[in-house]
């Protein structure tokens, strides 16, 4: 419904008069759905309340997260107040008093619109109400008119958050280090709200616009800093605070409340030194001013989190430890900014620092978490020439030892490339590959057959370099979500221009030795990356030992048979000839195990399972794998204790499984369990002979 603009104004000059009183509260189970158009009164079935049908100057608007409404009923006699609930409650509060002419205002909660709440209309003559029930229908949040909130003058002395009435906001009451000054034609602030967790950025305007722009992101602390115009000076100006947990906002509308101009101090005078351009990079460690005094580096930052740094990488600081003579303390300067003064050489660019966080190292120094989950490692970058300096996360390019098991794919060089720390929100790292030629346009971290016609892939780019992710932080902000692919193997799938195929390399990123492992995928579907026995089954094809149950599928959890074994065993030693007869009868010639055998049993490997029968079909248990293996390395004495609860002296085993353990073959099926009855699985077998016999290759 159209009003004008005079109406308006005295609508909303009402409003403020009662937005001190608290709003109703209303039960969810006593509202009505209403999706209709218009404020108005109805019943129950929709019908409308014809003594109270809405005249010309009715309005309903949203305001600072409220819903106001000015009410014109058609017969402005026979009822002056209105009680929220029942016609049958047991006393009728008044709880909305009407005007003088008849009409009412009131402001509700933003969430009654599109509902219908029961109302009891009191009567003048007897103060009773209504034999109907009777309902206030509230239209839809988005069918009606937004009012913008407006700035009003603040004549207040200090920088606040308020109300429209003046009232604070109590969590971001303003603490110690909260400052406004005056510089030129600018009001600068940084401001230390109360609570520091729960909101992360400032949308300039009212908590009902369409959109809420972070206007102003806040610095890692919680504290935040922005710059306006000195014409802001002396007005509160609205803004809605914005919530890390899903981006919404508060249900009040809230206002920045500025000092007018006479009341605020100007901004200390620059210091001596050549002044720096500064270029920040990161909203989490930014610099509020920089400048360059001979060899030394002085640096003020815009929030309060730090008050020490740390010259150096993270690395450095972590060795360093609590050493604090070592670090850099900071000082408030004259304009409530912590300054830090760096030394730097002569022919520097690149200093390396480690911001150090005062909340973690106050938790350090209760016993609450470790020192180094305080250490952010940061870096600036010094132009003298150009008089500027960038401020971000630290930035690590470490070249890489290439170990390359597969042919037709050469690398010609390898690093890993690293953006900030094990504690930085955006910590990453990526693998540079420098490659050997153009055979492969793109690349993709992951199996083959997981890549469809819209995945995202990484294409060769300048050098012949693909950089490929191989750390990441999941969820920004939370680096307890950092995703690693280091130190274990995982699947890199390459395009070959050539042949227009998916071919994939397994890689393998040691980063405390800075290696980086290349081999072949594994060639049966049912060995999957990262298990223990996937680089043993991968050294079994490569080195004829198997060729899998079928050609794609290895069965690694297939028991194995005596003859396997025997079979595994005698081709990781290079199949040797053997002389001698056969002594089984349950061994013919011309079985695929007959020649492994027979070495077998000349080599004193196995004597059978009776003098005439080896029993090839049988199972084979683990103590029987670990004497096998044993036997053939020539029964080599072993020292040490035996960890096993299951495995006891005077058994055929027990010499074998000491060995075993002793030389790294077998750790047990568990820390005191050896489980020597157990059958042997194909991918144990495997695993066995590849730790014994990979070690002498």
């Amino acid at each position: 419904m159209k009003t004008t603009s005079k109406k308006l104004f005295a609508l909303l000059l009402a409003v403020a008069m009662i937005a001190c009183t608290a709003l109703p509260v209303f039960a969810e189970d006593a509202n009505l759905p209403y999706d209709g158009d218009a404020v108005s009164f109805i019943k129950a079935d929709g019908s409308p309340f014809g003594m109270f049908t809405a005249q010309e100057g009715t309005t309903a608007v949203l305001k600072g997260g409220k819903v106001v409404i000015h009410y014109v009923p058609k017969n402005t006699t026979v009822y002056n107040a209105l009680h929220w609930g029942k016609i049958d409650d047991a006393e009728l509060t008044r709880d909305v008093e009407f005007n003088e002419d008849g009409t009412f205002d009131l402001t509700l909660s933003k969430d009654v619109c599109g509902t219908a709440v029961p109302v009891a209309p009191i009567k003048v003559k007897d103060g009773g109400t209504t034999s109907d029930q009777y309902y206030l229908a509230i239209p839809a949040a988005d069918k009606l008119e937004r009012v913008a909130a407006e700035p009003f003058a603040y004549t207040g002395d200090a920088v606040s958050f308020i109300k429209a009435d003046g009232s604070p906001f109590g969590m971001f009451t303003a603490q110690e280090g909260t400052s406004a000054v005056l510089d030129g034609d600018n009001v600068v602030i940084h401001y230390v709200p109360k609570n520091t967790a729960v909101y992360n950025a400032l949308h300039f305007g009212s908590i009902d616009d369409a959109e809420l722009t972070k206007d102003v992101t806040f610095n890692e602390d919680g504290t935040f800093d922005l710059t306006l115009s000195k014409d802001k000076c002396g007005f509160a100006v609205p803004v809605a605070p914005i919530k890390v947990k899903d981006g919404g906002t508060t249900s009040d509308q809230y206002y920045l409340a500025i000092p007018a101009a006479d009341k605020l101090q100007a901004a200390a005078p620059a210091a001596e030194g050549d002044a720096l351009t500064i270029t920040n990079t990161t909203s989490m460690f930014k610099a509020d001013s920089a400048r360059l005094e001979g060899d030394t580096l002085v640096v003020a930052l815009t929030g309060t989190t730090y008050h020490y740094l740390f010259p150096g990488t993270y690395e450095q600081a972590v060795e360093n430890g609590d050493k604090r003579e070592v670090w850099i303390a900071g000082a408030v300067n004259a304009a409530g900014k912590w300054e830090f003064r760096i030394p730097v050489a002569a022919d520097q660019t690149v200093i390396p620092v480690v911001s150090i966080s005062n909340t973690y190292l106050t938790k350090y120094e209760a016993g609450e978490n470790a020192l180094e989950r305080a250490f952010y490692p940061r870096q600036f970058v010094l132009d003298r020439e150009a008089k500027s300096l960038t401020v971000g996360d630290y930035e690590s390019t470490r070249a890489l030892t290439v170990t390359n098991n597969v042919k037709m794919f050469k690398v010609d060089a390898a690093a890993l490339e690293t953006v900030g720390g094990p504690n930085s929100n955006n910590y990453k790292a990526a693998l540079s590959l420098t490659m050997g030629s153009d055979s492969f346009d793109r690349a993709y971290v992951g199996r083959a057959a997981d890549i469809a016609e819209n995945t995202e892939t990484v294409a060769l780019g300048e050098g012949r370099v693909f950089s490929l992710p191989v750390k990441w932080v999941a969820d920004f902000g939370k680096p307890e979500t950092l995703v690693s692919l280091l130190d274990k193997p995982f699947v890199v799938s390459f395009h070959s221009v050539s042949k227009d195929a998916w071919y994939e390399r397994v890689f393998t990123v040691n980063e405390k030795d800075g290696v980086l492992t290349i081999d072949e995928a594994p060639a049966f579907a049912d060995v999957a990356i990262g298990k223990y026995y996937t680089a043993p089954v991968a050294w079994a094809v490569k080195n004829g030992v198997t060729t899998g149950a079928t050609e794609t599928a290895f069965a690694p959890d297939a028991t194995c048979t005596r003859a396997q074994v025997v079979t595994f065993l005698w081709r990781a030693a290079g199949k040797p000839a053997a002389s001698g007869t056969n002594p089984f009868t349950d061994v013919k010639e011309g079985d695929y195990f007959y020649d492994a055998v027979l070495w077998a049993v000349e080599n004193g490997v196995t004597t059978g399972l009776t003098e005439t029968s080896f029993g090839p079909g049988a199972p084979c248990t683990r103590e029987q794998v670990v004497t096998f293996l044993w036997r053939a390395a020539g029964k080599p004495a072993a020292s040490g204790t035996n960890p096993f609860t299951d495995v006891k002296q005077g058994d055929y085993s027990y010499d074998a499984v000491l060995w075993a353990v002793e030389n790294g073959i077998t750790t047990g099926a568990a820390e005191t369990s050896f489980a020597p009855k157990a059958t042997c699985t194909r991918a144990q077998i495997v695993t066995f002979l590849f730790r014994q016999y990979s070690k002498q290759a």
